[in-house]
């Protein structure tokens, strides 16, 4: 049996990392077998804006077969959604287990040098974000102060370095469906480089650091190659169930009967990559508004494709959008990205979606 860590404290649930190193939790421990199970429960899709909306027969027909009464869930159904509000970014409660129990881990086990003074020798690395809240630094519990132009709804960042961040990523933001993965992205102003890294935030420290001396400093009873063996099983993992090509995340979306529930936003997602960041770095005004023909091509089959209920088309398209980072196109990237949050029954990301193109340029 491997030897974890953190010892009877760790607060993990994977299964395979339960079976793994604590095989003794596997008896009588309900919220593993709740959280398992939840992950099955869908809510109901709502209908969406009018405006955006084309009502046909079959859109109406699969609805109606994908609705479901909440009060008929099962009662630890209920539970893990209130419980799982507290992980969701930009609540009240926005510093979420997996950072509470880290930085308790590093209050206890780094005292002189601290976990800063630790991290800023490797890339200049800082905590920031919920870590501040625990720090005492920040009062603030606005989720939007520690976040970037380019964090999705889907990310909460948490530690800064000199060649990107590391956020959190919640496909669903209670967490009941998807994944919660730990992911990196670069400084790039457009669209930058986004990758699972792991799911722990001790996967964090093995990316950041370079060197095992590095990575012992902070994790003084890590077992480094299994560390490096669990972060390529969370990467692999990924790359069986997502789906687009925006970034190296990808998105996750059910998929139903007959493949309905997603279809590409692009066959050339390279060519509309280099489309959007000419059209948010050029100052030709021709050029510009050729390429915004172009990229825009694909609007009204967004609309289509929620029709015969693709809706991650529209989440795919509204991503490539958002992290263009640019004014010109945030009139359709808002309303895409509502539509398909609603649509995937993801609503609490609509609130974080228009609370940060508001903060756009006042960050970074």
């Amino acid at each position: 049996m491997s030897k974890c860590q953190y010892g009877s404290d760790c607060y993990r649930k994977n299964e395979d990392h339960i079976k793994e190193c604590h095989p003794e939790k596997l008896t009588g421990n309900s919220e593993i077998l709740e959280t398992k199970e939840n992950k099955k429960t869908r809510g109901n899709i709502k209908n969406p804006k009018p405006d955006l909306e084309r009502k046909s027969e079959k859109r109406t027909a699969k609805s109606e077969d994908q609705d479901e009464n909440e009060d008929d869930q099962p009662q630890s159904s209920k539970r893990q959604k209130s419980s799982a509000k507290a992980n969701s970014p930009e609540t009240s409660e926005s510093v979420s287990d997996e950072f509470k129990k880290f930085w308790a881990y590093c209050q206890k086990t780094h005292k002189n040098p601290d976990i800063s003074s630790l991290l800023a020798k490797i890339k200049n690395a800082k905590l920031v974000g919920p870590f501040e809240l625990l720090q005492g630094t920040e009062k603030s519990e606005d989720e939007c102060l520690h976040c970037f132009s380019t964090d999705l709804p889907e990310m909460q960042s948490f530690l800064t370095c000199d060649d990107g961040r590391y956020a959190i990523w919640r496909d669903h933001p209670e967490g009941i469906e998807g994944d919660n993965l730990i992911v990196y992205a670069s400084n790039d102003k457009h669209l930058p480089k986004i990758e699972v890294v792991g799911d722990t935030i001790e996967h964090v420290v093995v990316h950041l650091s370079n060197k095992d001396s590095d990575i012992k400093k902070i994790l003084p009873n890590a077992n480094i190659p299994n560390l490096r063996k669990q972060m390529k099983a969370v990467v692999s993992k990924r790359k069986k169930v997502k789906f687009g090509s925006c970034h190296d995340v990808g998105i996750w979306v059910k998929i139903r009967n007959n493949d309905i529930g997603y279809r590409p936003a692009t066959e050339n997602p390279d060519h509309l990559k280099r489309d959007l960041k000419m059209l948010a770095t050029t100052t030709d005004d021709y050029a510009r508004d050729k390429k915004l023909d172009k990229v825009l091509e694909i609007y009204p089959l967004v609309h289509m494709a929620n029709d015969e209920s693709d809706f991650g088309m529209g989440l795919e398209y509204g991503h490539f959008l958002y992290l263009a980072n640019t004014s010109i196109l945030d009139g359709f990237t808002v309303p895409i990205l509502e539509i398909a949050y609603k649509l995937l029954n993801r609503n609490q990301y609509i609130e974080v979606l228009n609370r940060r193109m508001k903060m756009r340029g006042k960050k970074d």
